[in-house]
C-alpha cells in the first residue's frame, strides 16, 4: 500500500465536469494544457463539504466564466493516468453531468485555450476525444432522442 500511496501522492482524487449543451444540443469540447492534444470537458477537484452540482457550478464558473444549470449525472468512471498522458501521475473518479449555460459571455482562465461546439454524433466519431468521454455522448444521444 506504501508504494501505491507514494506513486499516487494525492490518493485518489474526485472530479467532476459537465457536459454543458447549447441552444442546439451540440456539447462543448475545449482544449486544454493539461490534456494535450484531445478535446475535453472542463471540470475539476470536488472541495470537502462540496455538493457535487455546487463543485461543478464553481469549476465552470472558475475556468469558462459562465453560470449553468446542472441535470443529471451521465457518467461516472475512473482513470488512473501517469505521464505524457497527464503531467502527473493521478487516479480519478469522475462524475459528470448534463448542464446548460445561463449566457454565452465566456471567459477563459488559464486551464483553457480553446472550445467547439460538436453535435454528439461528430463528438462519437473524433479520434481527439477520449472513449471514456463516448460512453456518456452515447447516454445523452438517448437522452436527447427522448
Amino acid at each position: 500500500m506504501d508504494s501505491e500511496n507514494s506513486k499516487f501522492p494525492r490518493g485518489v482524487e474526485v472530479v467532476v465536469g459537465p457536459y454543458i449543451l447549447n441552444e442546439q444540443n451540440e456539447v462543448m469540447f475545449c482544449k486544454s494544457p493539461k490534456w494535450p492534444n484531445q478535446w475535453v470537458i472542463c471540470g475539476g477537484h470536488v472541495e470537502v463539504g462540496e455538493s457535487l452540482a455546487d463543485a461543478l457550478k464553481r469549476e465552470v464558473k472558475e475556468e469558462l466564466g459562465i453560470d449553468i444549470d446542472v441535470f443529471d449525472i451521465v457518467n461516472v468512471g475512473e482513470m488512473i493516468v501517469y505521464p505524457p498522458e497527464f503531467k502527473r501521475n493521478a487516479h480519478f473518479i469522475f462524475i459528470d453531468m448534463l448542464a446548460r449555460p445561463k449566457n454565452n459571455d465566456f471567459h477563459f482562465n488559464s486551464e483553457i485555450s480553446d472550445y467547439a461546439w460538436f453535435t454528439v454524433d461528430d463528438a462519437l466519431n473524433r479520434d481527439d476525444i477520449k472513449e471514456s468521454y463516448k460512453k456518456a455522448l452515447n447516454k445523452i444521444k438517448n437522452i436527447l432522442q427522448k
